[in-house]
């Protein structure tokens, strides 16, 4: 299983738009996924460190993507990390 952790805020268009292609590889029964999102306004210290990146995804704890996400190429990644789990 993969491990994808999305950072983002409410009121962000593009982190709407992340959400959504995420969201899309995530409904894939081919694809397993363990996804958190999380708002970087809970935490001084997380909305100081990201508040000009976002949204910005990682996976398996590695940076993979920010601002904008190519829902081909996460497909791709993650794919191939599965196989290497």
């Amino acid at each position: 299983m993969t491990k994808l952790t999305l950072f983002t805020k409410p009121g962000c268009h593009l982190c709407d738009d992340m959400k959504l292609i995420v969201a899309n590889v995530k409904n894939d029964p081919a694809l397993e996924i363990d996804m958190e999102e999380i708002n970087i306004e809970i935490s001084r210290d997380i909305f100081e460190k990201y508040k000009e990146k976002i949204p910005v995804l990682f996976i398996e704890g590695k940076m993979f993507a920010k601002f904008r996400l190519d829902e081909q190429k996460l497909r791709r990644k993650i794919q191939t990390t599965n196989k290497h789990i």
